[in-house]
């Protein structure tokens, strides 16, 4: 799970020399181990070795003056930055070191919507980066990726969808001159749920329709204040980092009412189309799957994109579904009133 940690190296193991030496290692006094290694030292040794390949590519004029540029390798921080630059842009990229050990794959996940076998290939391997001097964690930030880029190879809008809306979180969703807001990280893990939850092609033969998926579970997560991790449910993505959720709903509400005020094309051609309005009891069925997990599930978001005008699917197991949830929640309501 993800959090700080120690990586040890321990005492009975003959082959991990290279692993205590003073330069990434600090021994300890302990009865199963010889000490652990030091991700702080290891980004020291790490950023030595980029100065010294800078140097060396330079003496021997394998690069331009200004290609390769090492100014902000002295920041603190547990990764390295370090610019490149073209005749027009500079680019900033963020070496992060990272420790791989193998670990048994999750046999409690369903792969609805996934290739057959692509989450146990994805998680039979736990990934380490430094979180502090002494500490590292256990990172996601790899099967995520790896996920994303199976979801990319089905057929469908799923990965235009997401371009889409990350290109709309950049314009109007992010207050200006501020960093702080829904990352990318939080749009891929929105498509991951969505091409779990929306595992028939069907679901992704529209571009507007595949937006729509990503949109009603992105509204969902930030009523109930939740985005849980693809890998790990019991993870709120929401919980480290400093989001105005209230402030951020309205805007991305906005959008799915209207998107035509946000987009510089129209999904579709089809004149009279009346667009999507708001309906006064949609943020209280957002609620629902903070009350009951049981609403976290497909026929509840159908239901979600049926009040969106966003649901063309003709399944009729999944509409019998829909209808289902749809006269629970009335039933409720009925109950409550």
């Amino acid at each position: 799970m993800p959090g700080p940690c120690y990586l040890r190296v321990p005492k009975q193991e003959t082959s991990l020399e290279n692993w205590t030496k003073e330069d990434v290692f600090s021994a300890v006094k302990d009865a199963d181990s010889r000490g652990h290694i030091v991700p702080g030292k290891v980004l020291h040794l790490l950023k030595e070795l980029i100065v010294a390949a800078i140097v060396h590519c330079k003496l021997q004029n394998l690069i331009k003056p200004g290609e390769l540029s090492a100014e902000r390798l002295n920041e603190d921080g547990m990764q390295l930055p370090l610019l490149v630059s073209s005749d027009w842009k500079t680019i900033c990229f963020n070496i992060i070191p990272v420790i791989r050990r193998k670990q048994d794959t999750l046999n409690n996940w369903q792969e609805r919507g996934f290739p057959k076998g692509s989450l146990s290939k994805v998680t039979q391997e736990a990934v380490f980066i430094p979180t502090s001097y002494h500490h590292w964690s256990y990172s996601t930030n790899c099967p995520i990726s790896k996920l994303v880029q199976t979801v990319s190879t089905l057929k469908g809008y799923r990965l235009d969808s997401l371009c889409l809306l990350d290109q709309i979180n950049h314009e109007y969703w992010r207050e200006k001159g501020k960093e702080k807001g829904l990352t990318f990280q939080h749009l891929k893990m929105l498509l991951l749920w969505a091409t779990h939850f929306f595992s028939s092609s069907e679901d992704w033969l529209s571009l507007e329709g595949s937006v729509y998926r990503l949109l009603v579970i992105l509204l969902c997560c930030l009523v109930t204040k939740d985005l849980p991790h693809f890998l790990y449910p019991e993870q709120n993505l929401f919980n480290n980092d400093s989001l105005d959720l209230s402030a951020l709903y309205p805007k991305v509400e906005s959008f799915a009412i209207s998107p035509k005020h946000f987009l510089k094309f129209n999904f579709t051609q089809r004149e009279g189309k009346k667009f999507h309005q708001k309906d006064n009891g949609l943020k209280a069925l957002f609620h629902l799957p903070a009350e009951n997990r049981d609403y976290w599930d497909t026929a509840f978001f159908d239901m979600l994109l049926s009040k969106f005008q966003a649901y063309q699917v003709k399944d009729t197991q999944r509409i019998s579904a829909m209808s289902s949830i749809l006269s629970k929640i009335k039933k409720m309501v009925h109950n409550q009133s």
